[in-house]
């Protein structure tokens, strides 16, 4: 238990610098959402509408649709993180796909989205140039950069996605459960926040949230984010297990789940 606490103290902003806690403070949301039931069989009251702006762009191949609503905590993840992303690299914007229906319940092509806490996001991307690049639709991504299917001269950015992931994980208000992604990306970000010097706890934590759903849509093309019920929307609003340690509530049966170990893949010494 003390490792799992260490754990999510890692993630919280108490350890933050005064001048980052004050940047995240300064980009908070105030809710009067409310979402109810589970993902999946949920409704959604006095949802938040997530806007264009300098950061954040609607997906153009849905945005007629108008299912751009989600909890105040969902929305103001989706701000506070692009803006992070934004402040390291100038004129970046995260592409978002579809949340929820105006008051949630079924939404069309997704079998979650019911309660205000999904979305959809697309990768953050680059051309040959080395430049920021968007498209009309998510495009989807395999072992190597190049786009696997559409515009091949797109790139995964990996800098720029790895940061969306942990801008995520630190958000002062939200407390992201899944960022379901294909195990090819996932490894590839895992890789990238070695690189960069993540500590062991915080790609615990990645490790924890980047998974691949055991059925349908394996995600290669976007990430599908699930946050954790808001305090204020408990009990109507619903969780299930995992209960990862950055969960700001008590597990119904009282034990969170410790993150995955990783192990890294050592190179074989040549004959």
């Amino acid at each position: 238990m003390a490792a799992l606490a260490c754990l999510a103290s890692s993630l919280s902003m108490g350890g933050a610098a005064a001048s980052e806690r004050a940047h995240f403070r300064s980009l908070r949301t105030t809710s009067t959402s409310i979402s109810m039931g589970l993902p999946w069989e949920g409704r959604l009251a006095r949802g938040v509408p997530l806007h264009n702006s300098a950061t954040i762009r609607r997906l153009p191949r849905v945005a007629s649709r108008d299912n751009f609503y989600g909890t105040g905590e969902l929305i103001g993840l989706l701000e506070r993180s692009a803006r992070t992303v934004a402040k390291h690299w100038q004129g970046s914007r995260l592409t978002v796909g579809e949340l929820s229906a105006r008051k949630g319940g079924w939404l069309d092509g997704h079998h979650s989205h019911r309660n205000g806490r999904d979305v959809d996001v697309a990768f953050y991307m680059r051309d040959r140039r080395g430049k920021m690049a968007q498209f009309w639709r998510f495009v989807p991504f395999s072992h190597s950069k190049g786009a696997r299917r559409g515009p091949r001269h797109l790139q995964f950015d990996d800098e720029r996605n790895w940061k969306l992931v942990t801008a995520m994980l630190a958000d002062p208000e939200a407390r992201v459960q899944y960022m379901f992604v294909c195990t090819s990306i996932r490894k590839r970000l895992l890789k990238q926040g070695r690189r960069s010097g993540a500590s062991t706890e915080l790609l615990r934590a990645a490790a924890a949230v980047l998974r691949e759903p055991k059925v349908g849509n394996p995600h290669v093309d976007h990430f599908h984010v699930r946050i954790f019920c808001s305090r204020d929307d408990r009990p109507k609003c619903q969780d299930e297990v995992p209960f990862w340690p950055w969960y700001d509530g008590v597990p119904p049966d009282g034990d969170f789940t410790e993150p995955p170990t990783i192990r890294w893949r050592t190179a074989r010494a040549s004959r």
